[in-house]
């Protein structure tokens, strides 16, 4: 049967045994089952109908609702009701209403229980029970005499399990409003509308409050003025008439339901406009678990975060777009749901074809895919207005990305786990560039094959997870910024991995530290950014390697001792600058591009004779940027160039120099 009362009511019984649960059980511990309430009262009036009207009004109170289902006499007094209405004869249980009356509304005892000894007790007898604790004790002596409605295990429930998880402080939880609105949200849609006879039932509003105050307990503050989870209790309980207890069930006891209830409670509750959408959230959940339940279950039973990744990012996402992604439907279908099917089969798809793709479609991972291709959609609604769209540009996303990332040689390097954590984090690295994913999605993957490629000889050396995510973030702000990124594609990883392969050197490796070395990378992003369809002329004609090699290792042999750390990031940023700036002459032949290591080697040469005078740590890296712009400007052969040349190179720059 569903409870007779209010949810709030409900709430109001709750508070009242959560407060005095424990001495309404040492009260009846000193009665007897026949005795009936431990507070003696007057012996009762024997003229009942003058009491009639007074008998009505209590009964029709809140509290005297919640008294009259706990003892079973409910339907009872219907039919006293519906007689004195229709002035018929009057149903001769009425003389149990008014036991129960005289003995719920009268608060002024005649003696205490026999044999009751304590102090403390008398003098509570004394005054009368507060009507709270009155309110409890009704609670306990149904349970006690085995009435076991449905109200009162709904109430015994309840308030046990707060005081199971959240001990003493359970009455304060259950006194904050906020938490309070959450919890009548449960009741209502777990006990009050439906029937809470269903022993399944019962479990699963059990399983929900665990959750709930775990999560309340664990994210203290975080419960805002209206909670969107009466959506997720909605959703379940839809679901749950659909597809079966067994699924509801096995869901919320999944590792990671709790994280999921603070997500609702900490993402998108507050949000105004997503808050006045509960129906449709609702609707969104429901078709969402469906969608797992139906053609997913592997997803449920093998890898509980899969599901509710998915659902935070869905409404965390929705939640930031809440026309562009929350209120619309295709074909009938909420979006959010659209795009999660057409993931979740390709998924599968490639799942079935490529163990890596299925090692990596676990978990948060699969939620970032989900997050990275909504936060895309939100970015360019009208490039991605349709099924027949988003489709294809879903399905060559993960395609180009499982493709790309099977072959990288970072996964060698680091343990299943920690690279699956990698993976994830790109993905929500990438979620942040929505429109640079979008412009070209398969721009993407080769992003993060670059950096994860360039990384790989770093990491033996302490390059950690976060340094290569630091650095991907760079790549992508880059593109980002400079869209002529994406038109040389691979062309960045060539640069990178030249980069990289020298940093891992021994002699470059006692100049930099981990730090420097992620420096000396994104010091790399930097000078091709001021110049990429340079950078990818020089791809074009295989000219990176030697360009950037000879760079580094000129700087590898450095005899002024004082390229190291930050002052040798910003040489190397400052000297990729500039053979980019007069990139054209390496392009049209004018000069090799191994004629870089000697013009480091001569600058170099140059500015330790300079030492002390016009040279330091300091201008060393403008002045090597300024002796390779003035050799650019009139080229020689530096092999067999005089000294005198050199000189005349030289002391122009420092003349430069000494000017600033």
């Amino acid at each position: 049967m569903a409870l007779p009362i209010t949810a709030p009511l409900a709430i109001s019984a709750i508070k009242a045994l959560i407060r005095y649960r424990y001495r309404v059980d040492t009260i009846l511990a000193l009665s007897t089952v026949e005795e009936g309430l431990p507070f003696r009262l007057p012996k009762p009036p024997t003229d009942h109908m003058a009491h009639l009207s007074d008998m009505l009004r209590f009964f029709e109170s809140d509290q005297g609702r919640i008294i009259l289902a706990l003892n079973d006499l409910t339907r009872t007094f219907k039919e006293i009701k519906t007689a004195v209405k229709t002035d018929s004869a009057i149903p001769g249980e009425i003389s149990n209403c008014y036991a129960l009356y005289f003995e719920a509304a009268e608060v002024k005892p005649k003696r205490w229980a026999p044999d009751a000894n304590d102090a403390e007790w008398r003098k509570s007898a004394s005054t009368g029970p507060s009507e709270e604790m009155r309110l409890a004790y009704y609670v306990v002596e149904s349970d006690r005499l085995s009435r076991n409605t449905a109200l009162t295990r709904i109430l015994l429930t309840t308030a046990d399990i707060l005081l199971e998880v959240l001990g003493e402080n359970a009455g304060t939880f259950i006194s904050n409003p906020r938490i309070a609105s959450v919890v009548e949200d449960l009741l209502g849609e777990f006990a009050i509308n439906h029937d809470f006879d269903d022993d399944s039932l019962q479990q699963i509003y059990k399983q929900l409050l665990n959750s709930l105050a775990i999560a309340v307990l664990e994210n203290p503050g975080i419960v805002p003025n209206k909670p969107l989870l009466q959506a997720l209790f909605g959703a379940l309980n839809e679901v749950r008439g659909q597809l079966g207890n067994e699924f509801v069930a096995r869901l919320i006891t999944e590792d990671g339901f709790q994280a999921l209830m603070a997500a609702f409670l900490r993402q998108v509750a507050d949000d105004p406009s997503f808050i006045s959408a509960d129906a449709i959230v609702k609707d969104i959940l429901s078709a969402t678990l469906r969608e797992l339940g139906n053609n997913f279950p592997e997803l449920v039973q093998g890898d509980p975060e899969a599901v509710f990744g998915v659902l935070e990012a869905g409404l965390a996402v929705g939640a930031a777009h809440v026309d562009t992604l929350l209120h619309r439907k295709l074909n009938g279908h909420p979006l959010l749901t659209v795009v999660f099917a057409d993931m979740a089969n390709k998924i599968n798809e490639l799942a079935s074809q490529n163990l890596f793709i299925k090692e990596l479609a676990s978990g948060s991972i699969f939620a970032g895919f989900y997050r990275t291709i909504l936060e895309s959609i939100a970015a360019n609604p009208a490039a991605l207005a349709t099924e027949a769209k988003i489709k294809p540009f879903t399905t060559e996303l993960i395609a180009t990305f499982a493709d790309t990332l099977a072959a990288v040689k970072l996964k060698d390097s680091l343990k299943n786990e920690t690279f699956r954590e990698l993976v994830q984090d790109s993905l929500t690295v990438l979620s942040h560039y929505p429109e640079l994913v979008v412009r070209d999605n398969r721009f993407a993957a080769p992003m993060v094959q670059a950096v994860f490629e360039a990384a790989a000889p770093l990491v033996k050396d302490g390059f950690s997870k976060t340094d290569i995510i630091i650095v991907l973030d760079a790549a992508c702000r880059t593109a980002n910024d400079n869209l002529a990124l994406l038109e040389i594609e691979d062309r960045l990883g060539t640069i990178l991995n030249s980069v990289s392969g020298v940093l891992v050197k021994d002699s470059l490796k006692r100049l930099l530290t981990v730090q420097g070395r992620k420096d000396a990378l994104l010091a790399a992003l930097q000078a091709v950014a001021v110049n990429p369809i340079i950078w990818g002329e020089f791809g074009a004609k295989d000219m990176v390697q030697p360009l950037v090699v000879g760079l580094l290792e000129g700087i590898e042999k450095d005899p002024t001792r004082l390229l190291a750390g930050p002052v040798l990031v910003e040489s190397l940023r400052r000297s990729l600058t500039v053979v980019a700036r007069r990139g054209n002459l390496f392009i049209n032949g004018t000069i090799e591009p191994g004629v870089t290591q000697a013009l480091m080697n001569l600058a170099l040469d140059s500015a330790r004779a300079e030492i002390g005078n016009s040279i330091d740590g300091e201008t060393l890296p403008l002045f090597l940027e300024r002796i390779m712009l003035a050799f650019f400007k009139k080229p020689f052969d530096i092999d067999t160039a005089d000294q005198a040349k050199i000189k005349k190179l030289t002391d122009g720059v420092i003349a430069e120099i000494e000017k600033r």
